[in-house]
C-alpha cells in the first residue's frame, strides 16, 4: 500500500530516535517538564473531548513505536509535525509559533496548519481545520471513500494530537 506523508524522504522514526537517544536523562529543565506534563494532560482530556463532540464513531489509536500499519503510519504524521514547524511547512497560531514552552495542539492530516488548544484559537481556526466535501480521500492511502467519506481518526503523541480520515481498509490497520 502506498501511503501518504509530508516528508517520505525522511525517516522520521530514526529521527525520533536519534534526537531521543541524544538528549539524555536529566537534559529537560525541571520547569519545561512541568510544562510538558500539563500540556500532555491537556492534550488527553481534549482527545476525549473532541471524540465525544464528534456527534460521528471515532477511532482513537494509542501509539508505540513497535507497531505496524495504521498505528506507524499515524506514529510518523505526529513526528512530522515538529518537523514540519522547524521546516517552515507548517504554520501554527500565535502561541505555537511563539510559545515559550510546550503546549497541547491540534493537527489535521488535511492542513498544514495547527492550533493550541485555547478557545479562541480553536474557534477560530475551526473552520479551517474542519474536512470541506470534496476531500473524501483517505489521508493515508488517497483512496476515494463513498459517502459519509473516511471515518475520523485520532491519535495522540505527547502533548500533539492528530485527526485523519481514513477509509476502511485502512483502519483495519491494513
Amino acid at each position: 500500500m502506498k501511503e501518504s506523508y509530508l516528508y517520505p524522504h525522511i525517516d522520521t522514526l530514526a529521527l525520533f530516535e536519534a534526537v531521543r537517544q541524544g538528549l539524555g536523562e536529566g537534559s529537560v529543565s525541571p520547569t519545561w517538564r512541568e510544562q510538558s506534563e500539563a500540556a500532555l494532560a491537556e492534550a488527553s482530556s481534549m482527545l476525549g473531548l473532541l471524540s465525544a463532540l464528534s456527534g460521528a464513531p471515532v477511532s482513537i489509536h494509542p501509539i508505540t513505536a513497535q507497531e505496524e500499519g495504521v498505528q506507524r503510519w499515524l506514529l510518523r504524521r505526529l513526528l512530522e509535525v515538529p518537523l514540519g514547524l522547524a521546516l517552515g511547512d507548517i504554520r501554527g497560531c500565535e502561541h505555537v509559533e511563539m510559545g515559550a514552552g510546550p503546549i497541547a495542539v491540534l493537527a489535521v492530516a488535511w492542513s498544514r496548519r495547527i492550533v493550541c488548544l485555547s478557545r479562541e484559537c480553536f474557534e477560530r481556526y475551526l473552520e479551517e481545520l474542519r474536512p470541506h466535501g470534496e476531500e473524501m480521500a483517505c489521508d493515508r492511502c488517497g483512496a476515494q471513500v463513498p459517502p459519509p467519506g473516511p471515518r475520523m481518526t485520532m491519535a495522540q503523541l505527547g502533548h500533539t494530537i492528530l485527526v485523519a480520515g481514513l477509509c476502511p481498509e485502512c483502519l483495519k490497520g491494513g
